[in-house]
């Protein structure tokens, strides 16, 4: 008791020397303070939840930032979060589940992401389902499309890749064209036959078909530029054993191989390039002391452009320009002709074949297949890939010939409708081919021909 009391002797003493009066701290709290405390408390958990959710979010974001994958949980319409299959092996097993599986993915735009526009991650590719009556439709119309024999359209495509790739069909399409520079060449007016008129004019008349024969035009700052043009002579023999008898064959050859030869040499003169008026031009490159200029400046540009004259032009190589009245003054009539008859198929000739019939064609067979459905159904969104059975086996043949036939594989099951096709069509077999394995593929369920597939 003795030490009890000491104790609270000096509590007492050291509260004292603080000012505090030992009375206060052993006083009843009032219900305003307890009020306070417990207001006091209540604010300092919320601030701890807060502060914990804030810190959660910028965790979050920080692992977004560093690339590591979003875990989204698929919700069922009860609002609940879905559990795991009890039997993994047997989830969604069935066709119709795994084909609506398909198409769902189909609508997801991958390339979006979801945490910053969900809308578009989500709904972008989406559009109102076409009803099953016209997939049916669709389909059946495809269906009985791979069973009958080739299309109008495809016997048009045929004939396209035919005149592509097979030069004998080019040159008859040509043959027309080649029969009108002839008629210019050997003079349409007969009381002017001389060499410079009829060399002026089977100028003019080849530019204004974009045939560059001895030079191109082209544009530049808004003014003609004239640049030397170079012969390629690739398939020229094959060409002219098609176009000529077979007596003027080699003379030709030797004519148009000798001209090749001498405007390579003079190309090959470097030059300065020019800003000149038509006269100027014209006095640059006639020295009639070396030979008779075989080209009117005027009169050539004046053919092409009778309503808006030329005042100046662009010349790239002079020395070329000066060179070639020479050069030209000194071939025969007949090996001018065939120049000028090779230039006409050389440019003929497409370089990509394959190019030109993916593009001009597919979106072609496409509307026509699909663009003749009744209902008002044309208004559908079909791509070139439709064309996909007739266009896959050309499109990586070469030009060289006889066409091997190397896709589509020929299969067990092909072997009895190829006979139908008539022997050494290479372009048939190709096709049929491809209608065979497509027609197969599409019974199999391996491709799908739903042409309803939202657009990206």
């Amino acid at each position: 008791m003795e030490r009890d009391t000491e104790s609270e002797s000096e509590q007492a003493g050291l509260l004292a020397r603080n000012g505090i009066r030992i009375e206060v701290l052993n006083r009843e709290v009032t219900t305003v303070e307890s009020r306070l405390i417990i207001v006091a408390f209540v604010f300092l958990c919320l601030g701890s939840i807060g502060f914990g959710l804030f810190a959660g979010e910028v965790s979050k974001y920080e692992k977004l930032e560093h690339g590591e994958r979003i875990t989204m949980t698929v919700t069922a319409p009860s609002g609940k979060p879905t559990s795991p299959p009890t039997q993994p092996d047997k989830f969604c097993s069935s066709g119709p589940c795994i084909e609506a599986s398909a198409e769902l993915m189909k609508t997801i735009n991958w390339d979006a992401d979801p945490c910053r526009d969900f809308d578009r991650f989500a709904m972008r590719r989406t559009q109102t389902p076409a009803t099953d009556a016209i997939k049916a439709d669709i389909n059946h119309f495809i269906k009985n499309l791979l069973f009958k024999q080739l299309h109008p359209t495809t016997r048009t495509l045929e004939k396209f890749y035919s005149t592509c790739t097979h030069f004998t069909d080019l040159y008859e399409e040509a043959l027309p064209l080649l029969k009108k520079i002839t008629i210019v060449w050997n003079g349409t007016d007969p009381l002017d036959w001389s060499r410079t008129t009829r060399f002026t004019s089977a100028l003019a008349y080849t530019h204004a078909r974009a045939l560059p024969a001895f030079f191109k035009n082209s544009l530049a700052n808004e003014r003609t530029r004239i640049t030397p043009a170079p012969l390629n002579v690739t398939g020229l023999e094959k060409a002219f054993r098609n176009i000529y008898s077979r007596s003027e064959v080699t003379r030709r050859l030797e004519g148009v191989k000798e001209l090749k030869a001498q405007l390579d040499e003079i190309i090959g003169y470097q030059s300065p390039s020019l800003l000149v008026s038509l006269d100027e031009l014209q006095n640059l490159v006639c020295d009639d002391r070396l030979a008779p200029c075989l080209l009117r400046w005027k009169d050539y540009y004046s053919s092409l452009s009778s309503i808006r004259p030329m005042s100046k032009v662009i010349v790239d190589g002079i020395e070329y320009f000066r060179r070639l009245p020479s050069v030209v003054a000194a071939q025969s009539d007949e090996t001018i002709e065939s120049y000028f008859h090779w230039m006409t198929i050389s440019a003929l000739v497409l370089v990509d074949c394959s190019r030109d019939l993916r593009w001009f064609f597919g979106p072609l067979l496409a509307r026509h297949y699909f663009s003749t459905l009744s209902d008002g159904r044309n208004d559908l969104q079909v791509k070139a890939e439709t064309a996909h059975f007739v266009l896959s086996s050309v499109l990586n043949s070469t030009s060289e010939h006889p066409i091997e036939i190397v896709f589509p594989p020929i299969e067990d099951d092909q072997v009895e409708e190829l006979a139908a096709v008539e022997k050494g069509d290479h372009i048939g077999n190709l096709l049929r081919l491809a209608q065979i394995k497509t027609r197969k593929m599409f019974d199999e369920h391996q491709m799908s021909w739903d042409m309803l597939e939202p657009a990206l």
